[in-house]
């Protein structure tokens, strides 16, 4: 049965900006994948591979920090975080304390997978470790096993997506603990549509099926 009567009442805002920034992070993760596809590696390297490989490292930067975000504390030197742990602490510990443990758990789950990228955040991101700028890897062969650097753990969208899941798991408790509705990441555009688009234009341009913009009759 939902409880709003015991929701603080910051969490239906603090739930709202959550939502939107984790549908964002499965946007963007799913731009990834379908725009690094293999697939598509000759037309975009045909365009741009200077360009779209910063895209590429983009992208992957902002998941990282995203989640690295999102798994933060719920507060910082006394100031309140719009973060899963904040919105986790609405339900009381004392009168549903099976529901808080659940979530907890799941939290507990979150902060053990993102471990690996909340370093990158720490150490590449937010700041440059000296150690870790010093001691540079190679370019991954695969965007499923980016950032192979030696003086950080290896990271890839295998991790990203193991994030968001549980992310998404941790929020759809709470919002079924006080509204009596799950919640279900979703977005306005069909990804895989824009990627194919963009690489059909792309493919057209750099293998000459069409002339190019600005060259039509």
């Amino acid at each position: 049965m939902p409880t709003t009567l015991t929701a603080p009442a910051h969490f239906a805002e603090d739930f709202q900006l959550l939502a939107a920034e984790l549908n964002s992070a499965f946007m963007n993760a799913d731009l990834f994948d379908c725009l690094f596809d293999d697939s598509n590696s000759g037309p975009l390297n045909q365009a741009s591979p200077w360009f779209f490989r910063t895209v590429q490292d983009l992208l992957f930067d902002d998941l990282i920090l995203t989640i690295s975000r999102l798994t933060d504390a719920s507060t910082t030197l006394g100031r309140s975080n719009l973060t899963l742990a904040r919105l986790v602490e609405t339900i009381d510990r004392g009168r549903f304390s099976e529901t808080r443990e659940g979530a907890d758990a799941t939290l507990r789950k979150i902060a053990e997978v993102a471990a690996k990228l909340r370093e990158h955040r720490n150490q590449r991101l937010a700041h440059k470790d000296l150690l870790a700028s010093r001691v540079s890897g190679a370019p991954a062969e695969s965007p499923a096993a980016l950032f192979l650097n030696p003086g950080l753990p290896p990271v890839g969208m295998v991790h990203i997506r193991e994030a968001l899941v549980l992310a998404e798991q941790a929020l759809s408790l709470v919002s079924q603990h006080h509204t009596g509705t799950p919640f279900l990441h979703s977005s306005s555009i069909d990804v895989p549509r824009a990627v194919s688009n963009l690489v059909e234009a792309l493919s057209a341009v750099a293998f000459g099926t069409e002339p190019p913009l600005g060259e039509r009759p």
